[in-house]
């Protein structure tokens, strides 16, 4: 229809990280001047007048030179070929999601999913927290821009809460529907958030400075610290009774009342990396750099099932909101989609960059990623939905 341009860069450009990424162009955003009649093209005008256009999304798309794009015919999807060899495909709503959500001069430090509810959230390199509700952008909050290391985030069950860590080590309580601060816990040190499903608690697993910081949103007491050697991936459980986090290569089991360790999941040969909760079955899945992901019976402790993976440095976990999919992902450039009844490989969908987080819609039919370099991709799990 004509407000909208996608391009590719053809040309080498002066940074090399930039060989490969498609841009998309809001033309109707063209100043007057250079929309004159007796004006060149706008496109063609200058060499570099891609600059003065403002652009509405951009990601990494491969890893050769792009030369091709193509709108379908409802603009539903773009279709990009490179010198990597491969064509891809780009659903509309990945776009319109970089559109509403990440101006093209930052990148996605970290984003969340609501479980139950169409609710997301995405914290970009300036500080900027972009919350979305059924895809339409529904407030924004802006904290100090995150160092490197920081800036994690994350949404309560039912999308009503979000959880933030900035740059200076400060934990705030946002309620989504207004973007208001609820409240604020200064930490000192920086970690992986995860919130009860009731959103009454928030886990903090601050892995450099060895410490399990346990939060009580409904209660004015201060935050609970347990030492524990590199702690990551804290997941509540049980209702929110216990919480599993993990330590290397083992897998504790923390009352929560209490703060007190219960028992320890011992099994894994190298690093566990992340954890899922599978709350029908009572089964735990611990994802780990051994290549294995396993199903421990939190009934009695006893580990149930081992899935190996063939590929290396997995750091990515996400169960489907019916139970019966899980998503894996690490450094190589592929998600794999796995049955959990059976063990079965459904498919595995491939990428451009190593991943460090997954997390799945609401109703279970995208898979959405965060890249190693800072952007967001989108996975159609429709062919693996209700097997």
């Amino acid at each position: 229809d004509g407000p909208t341009l996608v391009a590719g860069d053809a040309k080498p450009p002066s940074n090399d990280n930039l060989v490969g990424e498609v841009r998309v162009f809001d033309l109707a955003s063209l100043d007057e001047t250079s929309q004159r009649a007796d004006s060149p093209p706008p496109l063609l005008a200058a060499p570099d007048v891609s600059d003065t256009i403002p652009s509405a999304a951009q990601w990494q798309a491969h890893e050769g030179r792009v030369w091709s794009l193509e709108f379908s015919p409802d603009g539903d999807s773009i279709a990009s070929s490179a010198d990597d060899g491969k064509v891809s495909v780009w659903p509309a709503d990945r776009y319109q999601t970089l559109v509403d959500r990440t101006p093209p001069d930052r990148t996605v430090v970290d984003f969340a999913e609501a479980a139950a509810a169409p609710v997301t959230a995405l914290f970009d390199s300036a500080g900027d927290i972009y919350i979305t509700r059924q895809g339409q952008p529904a407030g924004r909050i802006s904290l100090a821009p995150p160092r490197h290391e920081a800036g994690q985030i994350a949404l309560s069950r039912d999308g009503t809460r979000l959880a933030a860590y900035d740059a200076e080590h400060v934990v705030h309580l946002f309620d989504t529907a207004s973007s208001s601060e609820l409240a604020a816990w200064a930490l000192g040190m920086r970690g992986r958030l995860s919130f009860s499903d009731d959103a009454r608690r928030i886990a903090v697993a601050c892995f450099d400075d060895n410490q399990l910081v346990l939060i009580d949103c409904s209660s004015d007491d201060p935050p609970v610290a347990m030492d524990m050697d590199r702690p990551i991936a804290p997941t509540f459980v049980d209702a929110g009774r216990r919480l599993a986090v993990t330590s290397r290569n083992d897998v504790h089991l923390i009352d929560v009342a209490s703060a007190t360790i219960e028992s320890t999941l011992v099994g894994h040969k190298s690093t566990v990396k992340a954890l899922a909760w599978l709350p029908e079955t009572r089964q735990l899945i611990s994802l780990g750099r051994d290549r294995t992901a396993r199903f421990w019976n939190l009934a009695d402790g006893s580990l149930e099932t081992t899935i190996d993976i063939p590929l290396v440095f997995l750091n990515a976990l996400a169960v489907s909101p019916d139970g019966r999919t899980f998503a894996t992902a690490g450094r190589d450039p592929y998600v794999d989609f796995w049955h959990i009844p059976t063990g079965q490989n459904l498919m595995r969908v491939e990428f451009v960059a190593g991943c460090d987080d997954l997390a799945f819609s609401a109703d279970g039919l995208k898979l959405t990623g965060h890249t190693q370099k800072g952007g967001l991709f989108t996975c159609d799990a429709t062919p693996v939905a209700n097997r």
